[in-house]
């Protein structure tokens, strides 16, 4: 059909329920630039639902983060991820922006949707340069042996005619 051979879009539905926007939108554009991005959220609530709509420059991109995202484990939850069509798109994003005023009081009334931004990032750790440097340099010692035997196993295929 036209919409697998040409889409753009993509709906991903069972996302972890407070998985912030920003770091959804950060981890989908490594698979290509996005046009659009709509994460609907409740208007009871204003806390995210579980699904999302994202719209990719190109196919190969799309077709890519399905290929990635279907069936990936994050956060207790099982993602599956499809190709959608831009009808679907534009109807959820007129539908969403529709909202957003109820979305805003909800939000008012019941405080910031997100917090962890661990949930589709890998975890944060605060470390210091220093701290950093003395790390790897520890680590080099540890495996010094290691090391030398890759480097010495390069030289040797180098040599090899």
């Amino acid at each position: 059909s036209t919409q697998s051979t040409w889409a753009r879009v993509i709906r991903i539905s069972c996302i972890p329920r407070g998985a912030p926007e920003v770091a959804l939108s950060e981890f989908l554009r490594q698979y290509g630039p996005l046009i659009g991005f709509v994460y609907p959220r409740s208007t009871k609530t204003g806390k995210p639902k579980c699904v999302c709509y994202v719209k990719f420059m190109q196919h190969n991109s799309a077709v890519a983060a399905v290929s990635d995202i279907d069936g990936m484990y994050v956060h207790r939850e099982v993602l599956k991820a499809t190709l959608s069509s831009e009808r679907k798109f534009e109807f959820v994003n007129s539908k969403y922006i529709k909202d957003l005023k109820k979305i805003e009081e909800a939000t008012k009334i019941y405080g910031p949707t997100c917090h962890d931004l661990r949930v589709l990032n890998k975890p944060q750790v605060s470390i210091t340069r220093e701290n950093a440097r003395s790390l790897i340099k520890s680590l080099q010692k540890k495996h010094a042996k290691a090391i030398e035997k890759i480097k010495q196993r390069l030289i040797e295929q180098k040599d090899k005619p």
